[in-house]
């Protein structure tokens, strides 16, 4: 015992001296002559135990994250998720057929109740909130679901709101899609966020490019310490005024400010009447440098007493550093992960190496590859979900696109191609917004293939949005000696003359420039649209794609009405049958 308290001490004293000396990020040092001291282990995310029986998880969140009293745009509901899992949630003892009655309430008011069934998601119930007052607070919800002797019990939070009294934008959280809400005359629609990062605030025209190059979204970055740092506010409100006149939503950043709650307050309580207001953005990579634990969620209470007519946005950088303790303060998770043209194991800014406990490189505990973006986002959404709170917290790409001019980590700027391949790869692995870093280094290849790419994806929200449920892959392949690094995605839609089926997908290995990897997919039905890439039919009806280095492809299948097409209306998955003639069965293929 004495021994390893002396050890604990050693290491304690290691820690506050190398602290003083050197730089940390991510928990780790990475200066030239600091000590390879590994980061706190409670700094880990840590993964629920296999349990040994079936696990009911169950959950319950609105439909949207706020509702406005007198809103007959938006019907208030809450969805009930019972998934039947081996790794989160209570022990369940009952069988899949048999239903879950469910009781949703508020301060003794029965504000829903319904039936679920056992191993599904997204069952909405509708929400009566006739006997609630609308307040500036949010009601607390109890969830409880009883089949047998079982109950289970959770808790969500509702909030019902007045009308904006401020006169400004409301913007939402779909739950059902993670997407962003904003209010027309007659709807509320749903917008996949589209941005860049720029830190010309003076420069009005450079809102006028950012919306012919398609983008529906700017995020302006402030000096230190806030966009005003002589206290004069006239030229933030000019780009703010003329952001509405261009219909771009404006991610205001108080990443200097995120400690200093006296600067949140004030500038929330100054902008918050802003029709061009999307999103308050608290914090850039709290988890780099030493940062508070508790920050992030001491300005977004902040933030939501002062203004709950706006979600919070921050972004991550690390692997895996405090993970769960940042993400308690945001509504939105944003993720730069920046893997291009790095060198995983050598840092070229501080000549040290770099491993799990040891060093920075530009993308923390990379292997160098786009798999490190697709493998962030899916662990991302795998913590949300241990965490409960995947339906509550959309997740949103910060791509690399921007040239570093070799002062930082990497070698080059990345081309155009690179940059849409880390698109379509985010968006097939479930990413909802879009902000690549950094408009004033970015080249002309960038920015007019973030300009294509951003149509195009505008043009599918359909898909990408409304049918967001039936996001499923169709072709994925990790990383390894001569595989073909291909991940193809695939949405279902549902149309009164058939089925339409949206493949999104992205080539990821260096081959030779005038090489061609091709494949067809396992999936039914006949080519409508090519959007963009090499996708064709062929005489026997297959479709294929041929992708070269780093490339893309999009394209829309048809399976006509008069097909006999059995659909899993939850997953979107598609059995087609082929009739053998009249007084024959059913056969699948």
């Amino acid at each position: 015992m004495t021994r390893l308290l002396s050890r604990f001490l050693h290491i304690l004293v290691l820690r506050a001296v190398q602290s003083v000396a050197y730089g940390l990020w991510c928990g780790k040092h990475y200066e030239l002559g600091a000590l390879n001291v590994p980061p706190a282990p409670e700094s880990r995310f840590t993964s629920p135990p296999i349990s040994p029986q079936p696990l009911l998880n169950f959950r319950c969140s609105t439909s949207s994250s706020i509702y406005i009293a007198g809103d007959l745009k938006d019907h208030p509901g809450i969805i009930i998720d019972a998934e039947v899992t081996n790794d989160v949630g209570q022990p369940y003892e009952g069988t899949l057929g048999q239903a879950l009655n469910v009781i949703v309430s508020t301060k003794d008011i029965v504000l829903a109740s319904g039936s679920v069934v056992p191993g599904t998601s997204g069952t909405v119930l509708p929400l009566d909130f006739s006997a609630l007052s609308a307040t500036g607070e949010s009601y607390i919800v109890t969830c409880t679901a009883q089949a047998g002797v079982n109950i289970f019990t959770v808790e969500t939070e509702a909030w019902y709101l007045p009308p904006n009294p401020y006169g400004g934008s409301t913007v939402k959280v779909d739950r059902h899609s993670g997407a962003l809400m904003v209010e027309e005359e007659d709807r509320w629609e749903k917008i996949f966020p589209f941005g860049w990062y720029d830190p010309y605030l003076t420069n009005i025209e450079r809102l006028d490019r950012a919306k012919r190059q398609g983008m529906n979204m700017i995020h302006p970055v402030p000096p230190v310490p806030h966009y005003a740092p002589n206290n004069d506010w006239t030229v933030t409100s000019t780009y703010m005024a003329h952001a509405e006149i261009l219909g771009l939503g404006v991610m205001y950043d108080m990443r200097h400010s995120l400690t200093d709650l006296g600067s949140v307050k004030d500038q929330v309580e100054r902008f918050r009447s802003s029709p061009s207001l999307l999103v308050w953005y608290t914090s850039d990579e709290p988890d780099g440098p030493p940062t508070s634990l508790d920050s992030t969620v001491d300005a977004r209470s902040l933030i939501r007493d002062l203004d709950p007519y706006h979600p919070t946005a921050l972004v991550l950088n690390c692997a895996d550093y405090y993970f769960a303790s940042y993400v308690q303060g945001t509504d939105i998770l944003m993720l730069d992960v920046y893997s291009i043209a790095m060198n995983p194991i050598w840092s070229k800014k501080w000549s040290t190496p770099v491993n799990s406990t040891f060093g920075a490189s530009g993308c923390d505990n990379c292997q160098g590859n786009f798999h490190d973006l697709s493998r962030r986002i899916d662990e991302a959404k795998a913590r949300l979900r241990v965490m409960r709170r995947e339906r509550e917290i959309p997740v949103w790409i910060v791509p690399q696109a921007f040239d570093d001019h070799g002062d930082e980590f990497w070698w080059r700027v990345p081309t155009g191609d690179e940059e849409v391949v880390q698109t379509i790869l985010a968006v097939n692995h479930g990413v909802i917004g879009h902000c690549a870093w950094f408009a004033s280094s970015a080249t002309p290849d960038l920015l007019g293939n973030v300009s294509f790419i951003s149509k195009h994806l505008y043009e599918q929200r359909h898909f990408l949005l409304d049918n967001a449920h039936t996001r499923r892959p169709v072709l994925t392949s990790l990383p390894y000696h001569d595989g073909n690094g291909v991940d193809a995605f695939a949405w279902t839609s549902f149309t009164p003359h058939g089925t339409d089926i949206l493949v999104l997908a992205a080539h990821l290995n260096y081959i030779g420039l005038e090489a061609k990897t091709t494949f067809s997919l396992q999936l039914s039905g006949q080519i409508k649209r090519v959007l963009f890439g090499d996708v064709r039919s062929t005489s026997n009806g297959d479709v294929v794609f041929r992708m070269g280095r780093t490339s893309t492809a999009g394209v829309i299948l048809h399976i006509a009405k008069e097909s006999d097409t059995t659909v899993d209306m939850d997953t979107g998955e598609m059995t087609l049958v082929k009739r053998l003639g009249k007084g024959s069965e059913l056969m699948e293929l």
